[in-house]
Formats: structure tokens, C-alpha cells, sequence
């Protein structure tokens, strides 16, 4: 089955971590598309922030985003941002299943406080304002995240039954979407 699966969530999600136990227990590839653009770019995420601007960066996830349409089968973890420029999760939405990783903003608050110089938009929050960017930040991308078809609340995900629903998903989809 050529099952095409969109994580979306915020930084700290657990995308990456889900993604590839997901892709194993699924056998399909796994992509970052961080990871994509940084391979494309040469660059770190965080130095394309810093040189070219946010809005340069979106422009081009946009575009690597839309190489995976030709990808018969793949996890992909997408930027915390991915659905909430250009028409991206509309896009994600017809090629695949979308699935929102949602743990509590608690969990998200542990995971990211010792890696946030490593994420260009919270580099410089400082570590008693995190909760509330966090929550602001998630207030703001909700509207994008929520049209998911999937949404994940738990803060450990049982990759079993996660990849059994998925497949479940995966036959309806494609009984209704032959050609994505």
C-alpha cells in the first residue's frame, strides 16, 4: 500500500522520533523536511533563519515540500510551521494522511527547554517566558494544525496501534482518493 503520511505539530512533537518508528513498523522511508532543506541548502535551519529571513524559508519548505508528490510511500516530519504558510496543509491533505502530534504544552515545555538554541524561533526566549510563547505560538497554528485528519493528544504513542490506524486510514483514503 503506498501509504503517504504527513506529521504535523509543534517543535518537541516527537515528529522525528515517531516518524521513524512509524516508517519502520510501517517499512515505507522516513524524511525530515528540515533535514531535506538542509541537505539541499548546505545550511542549518538556524542559519538560513538568520540569512535569509523567515519569509525566504518558507518559500523554500514550500518547494521541498511539494517534491514528495511524486513519492509513492513515506513518513514525512514536517516543520513545526509547514502547515501554516503558503497552502501547504490544504496540499498535504490531498496527497496523503495528515496526522497532528499534540502532546501537552507541559510535555512540549520539558522536551524543548534544553534544545531551544537549536530552534531559531525560541533561540532567544528566555527560559521562564517558554510556557507562554509555546502556548501563544500553538494558539496561532492551531486553526492550521486542527484540519489534520488525525490528531495524536498523548505524550507516549503506542506505535502499534498508531500504524494499525493509520493502515485503517490509509485503505479509506485511497478507496476515496485513487489518484493522489
Amino acid at each position: 500500500m503506498n501509504m503517504r503520511v504527513f506529521l504535523w505539530g509543534f517543535m518537541g512533537s516527537g515528529k522525528t522520533f515517531l516518524g521513524k518508528s512509524l516508517a519502520d513498523a510501517l517499512q515505507v522511508p522516513f524524511y525530515d523536511l528540515d533535514a531535506e532543506i538542509e541537505t539541499a541548502t548546505g545550511k542549518t535551519i538556524s542559519t538560513l533563519f538568520a540569512e535569509k529571513g523567515e519569509p525566504c524559508f518558507r518559500a523554500l519548505e514550500t518547494d521541498t515540500l511539494h517534491t514528495f508528490q511524486h513519492k509513492p510511500a513515506f513518513i514525512l516530519a514536517c516543520g513545526g510551521g509547514t502547515p501554516c504558510h503558503a497552502d501547504n496543509a490544504a496540499w498535504m491533505k490531498k496527497q496523503g494522511i495528515t496526522v497532528w502530534l499534540n502532546p501537552p504544552v507541559e510535555v512540549l515545555v520539558r522536551r524543548l527547554l534544553p534544545e531551544k538554541q537549536h530552534r531559531p524561533l525560541l533561540a532567544q526566549v528566555p527560559d521562564t517566558q517558554l510556557e507562554t510563547v509555546i502556548r501563544e505560538k500553538l494558539a496561532q497554528r492551531s486553526t492550521y494544525y486542527s484540519q489534520a485528519h488525525l490528531i495524536i493528544r498523548d505524550e507516549h504513542v503506542d506505535i502499534s496501534a498508531f500504524k494499525n490506524q493509520l493502515l485503517l486510514m490509509a485503505r479509506q483514503y485511497m478507496a476515496s482518493n485513487p489518484h493522489p
